[in-house]
């Protein structure tokens, strides 16, 4: 009964312990004021119902009682040799005070309780009010923390931006230096690239020429001989021509002809240029003075002739001509083909004059004759002569003239020549004389004489 006492106070004592710190530690000061005026309170009136003369008459009431047992328990209490008495009556006495104590504390604690119950509802509808207000007036200071805040964070990114601008822009006149000092550099290795490029096309083309020269130093005998044969092969024909070499280089010729008459001399001039192309220059007229020296040394040469001043003609416009048939044919000339294009022009040469000897006798022969180009064919010249018969014939014929027209082709005396007759005399057969004309003058030198001979022959 005693141990079940003792577990029942200190229970209830820990219980009022734990509500007396808990309104100590409060952070109200109304709970805190309430606590300390109840503890007051309860605290003055125990001590007012613990008087010295109650504890007497109730210890006196108690030995009556219990007489017997009393007298039994002073006599083992006056034997100094029993301590398990002593030791008993020492605990006997603390429960009993104790018992009192808390059978006194106990209605007072329930009212305690009960108090802090009712101040403890009170303070916590008041605490839920405050606590309610406190969570809306948060959210209006989160909202107003945020309406407030958000000009701030623009002002803060502004200046943040305006930092990071500056801080770029500074960067980017720093990369546009780098840029400058770089843009300068890669122009100093372009032209030391260049340099070296260079150096480089020199030392290849040394390198190919060393080859070169040694591929014809490894061949110079050969050539040597080959070199040999042709110049004896050259001097052998040297002179059964009517032409020289006036220059000669790597790429490059020039030969000069000199014709039987100022215009009919002529010089042409050979490049041989990249891919093997070859550029052909003619020009005829009188030869200059290192030419005619180099033609004089050459062989023996005869004083060039003059002709009558409508042969001259006649040559100029043939030799303009074969400059420009040259100058066409050029276009697609290997270099193996200069000796042909040299050889065409000897040719060519050598026909116009023959024929410009031919037209210059025939108009010594006939005094009324002239010649001129011809107004129907191109690159053609017409000889007009008039003839007047020598024997006498039927009155009517007396008196007569026969005009005769003879059209030279550019390709004379290659090709016949054309005949034309006009006669005054209506008797006169022109056209019986043309026929008998063109059937016994053939193609070929001399054809415009024979043609003559026979005219006069037929009138």
């Amino acid at each position: 009964g005693d141990i079940g006492l003792e577990l029942e106070s200190q229970t209830e004592d820990d219980v009022f312990i734990q509500a007396l710190d808990l309104a100590s530690g409060a952070t109200y000061p109304p709970i805190l004021g309430e606590a300390d005026r109840i503890l007051s309170s309860m605290c003055e009136e125990i001590e007012g119902q613990r008087s010295t003369d109650d504890f007497e008459s109730e210890f006196e009431a108690a030995i009556k009682a219990n007489e017997g047992p009393m007298r039994n328990l002073q006599a083992r209490v006056r034997n100094k040799s029993d301590h398990k008495i002593r030791e008993e009556i020492e605990l006997l006495a603390q429960l009993s005070s104790e018992n009192e104590v808390f059978s006194n504390w106990q209605p007072w604690l329930s009212q305690v309780v009960e108090v802090y119950q009712n101040v403890l509802e009170s303070c916590l509808g008041e605490i839920q009010n405050e606590r309610t207000e406190i969570s809306e007036k948060s959210a209006s200071i989160d909202q107003n923390r945020e309406q407030v805040a958000l000009p701030m964070l623009i002002k803060s990114a502004r200046q943040e931006t305006k930092k990071n601008y500056k801080r770029t822009k500074g960067e980017v006149s720093s990369y546009i230096e780098d840029l400058s000092r770089l843009e300068v550099e890669m122009n100093e290795i372009e032209t030391q690239l260049q340099s070296l490029q260079t150096a480089q096309e020199d030392i290849y083309k040394i390198e190919t020429s060393n080859d070169q020269c040694v591929t014809l130093l490894v061949d110079q005998k050969d050539k040597s001989k080959v070199a040999d044969t042709s110049y004896f092969k050259f001097f052998s024909v040297e002179r059964l021509h009517n032409w020289v070499v006036t220059s000669s280089g790597d790429s490059s010729i020039s030969v000069a002809f000199r014709g039987v008459s100022a215009e009919t001399s002529i010089q042409l001039s050979f490049e041989i240029g990249e891919k093997s192309s070859v550029t052909v220059k003619a020009k005829f007229g009188r030869l200059s003075s290192a030419a005619s020296s180099l033609i004089s040394m050459s062989g023996p040469t005869t004083a060039q002739s003059r002709y009558h001043p409508a042969v001259s003609s006649f040559l100029t416009s043939k030799m303009n001509l074969l400059c420009k048939d040259i100058k066409r044919g050029s276009s697609s000339l290997s270099p193996t083909e200069i000796s042909s294009t040299i050889h065409f022009t000897e040719l060519r040469v050598a026909r116009i004059e023959e024929a410009a000897k031919e037209i210059n006798a025939v108009l010594g022969q006939c005094r009324n004759s002239y010649l001129q180009p011809s107004a129907k064919l191109k690159d053609c010249f017409d000889f007009t002569a008039f003839l007047i018969p020598r024997t006498k014939g039927p009155p009517e014929s007396e008196g007569g003239r026969l005009n005769v027209t003879l059209t030279i082709p550019d390709c004379y005396p290659l090709v016949p020549i054309g005949i034309s007759l006009k006669s005054t005399v209506k008797s006169c057969d022109v056209d019986g004389m043309v026929r008998s004309l063109r059937q016994e003058v053939k193609p070929g030198f001399g054809a415009i004489t024979r043609a003559i001979h026979r005219l006069k022959e037929m009138i």
